[in-house]
């Protein structure tokens, strides 16, 4: 008696539907993983950004002498009161970080205050103006650095603008 040969493999039809399925599947899914590494960009440019404000506002403490933070469009930097430079924090083009009160240095006093004449200074994170994906970080006059959820504002809202 003879068995009935098997064969091993995959025909051409069977090997057509799974290359059509996975082109679907990466059709669907580029577009969505392209948004979320975008997020992550954003958020993790805010979390540096909020942790380079909040080493400013330290080194005044720990020094008991007042830091400058100078604002520039792809660099900030803390600077003591001799305008020496103490740290650097360089900026890449994408995500765009906006001073919404135009300030191109904050002012941190010997005990840790923010001088910004009573009001909060606010920066905002965003990738090609999407609010949605945005965040917002304020410094207030005590010189407390809080970064809020992502696509809000300062007053809980949702965010409008990246300007």
């Amino acid at each position: 008696m003879s068995r009935a040969h098997h064969s091993r493999g995959f025909t051409l039809v069977e090997l057509m539907i799974v290359l059509t399925l996975l082109s679907v599947l990466a059709f669907i899914a580029i577009p969505s993983f392209t948004e979320f590494t975008r997020a992550n960009r954003v958020q993790a440019t805010a979390e540096e950004l909020k942790a380079f404000l909040v080493a400013a506002r330290t080194e005044a403490l720990n020094n008991r002498a007042p830091v400058i933070v100078k604002i520039t469009a792809d660099e900030w930097e803390i600077r003591d009161n001799q305008d020496k430079k103490l740290r650097i924090l360089e900026l890449d083009p994408q995500p765009q970080v906006t001073s919404l009160n135009s300030l191109t240095e904050l002012k941190y006093t010997a005990n840790g205050t923010a001088e910004l004449g009573g009001r909060p200074a606010r920066f905002t994170v965003c990738y090609e103006q999407d609010t949605k994906n945005g965040h917002m970080i304020s410094v207030q006059p005590s010189g407390a650095v809080r970064l809020y959820p992502k696509g809000r504002n300062d007053s809980n809202a949702t965010l409008s603008s990246c300007q």
